[in-house]
């Protein structure tokens, strides 16, 4: 693993590129965390605004970015949902959908669908979320009241309407877990995901896990990457952030976050 130096630009003046929407009692409080995908293709583009139903003025048709963030609402309203946007590729808002894409049906997730993380594999886009629930994980005692959060999968073939295929098989679900993003391509026949036990050994850290197929047995590899110790802070913390992206030659850029406790 290395680090390269780049430079970070601020898009839209620094401001916002989507603020919570006060007519809509499910996002009216805040939206965090969009995952990302470009539709670069005539065809993609043509997909989308068939299933959507709505024209979208691009710019010089070059290609159309999706957001899909998660959302909460004030109230009854304050379970996690997932919506979508989309925005030209100069990150101009074109169209909202009004109603979620993604919200809370099963056990799994009866306290909201958060965090989103969208690759397209094959001829599918597969979504990572984390599934919010009151159920408890192995050891996880009655009297913890954080719930219990699962690394869970969907799949599309148009990015609006997405089939549930429930929590993510296999031992990374045996503890509270979250931060899921797969590698865009299969390496020896195997698919690799990022992902953050929440308790255990080397847990709030970035672990590594494979499978023959996206949805069977997850293999946990173990440690990926861990946080660097901050002297100001009792612990530190770190997640995967995006789906790793190739840049050629065997290597991926991956973005992560990290945070820290007092």
């Amino acid at each position: 693993m290395s680090r390269m130096k780049f430079t970070l630009e601020r898009l839209n003046g620094g401001k916002p590129l989507l603020l919570p929407n006060q007519f809509n009692n499910w996002e009216n409080r805040v939206v965090l965390n969009p995952a990302c995908i470009y539709l670069e293709t005539l065809e993609d583009i043509s997909m989308m605004q068939q299933t959507l139903g709505v024209p979208l003025k691009l710019h010089d048709n070059r290609g159309a970015m999706l957001l899909f963030y998660r959302a909460q609402g004030g109230n009854r309203y304050n379970k996690s949902r997932i919506g979508l946007a989309v925005f030209s590729h100069k990150m101009d808002l074109l169209y909202r959908h009004p109603v979620p894409i993604l919200e809370p049906e099963y056990d799994f997730e009866n306290f909201g669908v958060e965090d989103p993380r969208v690759s397209r594999l094959g001829n599918h886009y597969v979504m990572i979320y984390t599934g919010f629930s009151r159920m408890k994980a192995i050891g996880q005692s009655t009297r913890d009241d954080f719930g219990r959060t699962m690394i869970c999968m969907a799949l599309s073939n148009d990015l609006v309407h997405w089939i549930k295929l429930g929590p993510v098989k296999g031992e990374i679900n045996a503890v509270n877990n979250k931060n899921g993003a797969f590698f865009p391509d299969t390496i020896d026949s195997y698919y690799y995901m990022l992902h953050r036990p929440m308790t255990g050994r080397e847990s709030m850290s970035i672990h590594l896990a494979r499978s023959k197929d996206i949805d069977g047995e997850w293999e946990n590899l173990g440690l990926f990457m861990k946080a660097e110790p901050n002297a100001i802070f009792k612990e530190s913390w770190i997640g995967a952030g995006a789906p790793p992206i190739a840049i050629g030659s065997k290597q991926y850029l991956m973005l992560y976050h990290t945070g820290h406790y007092t």
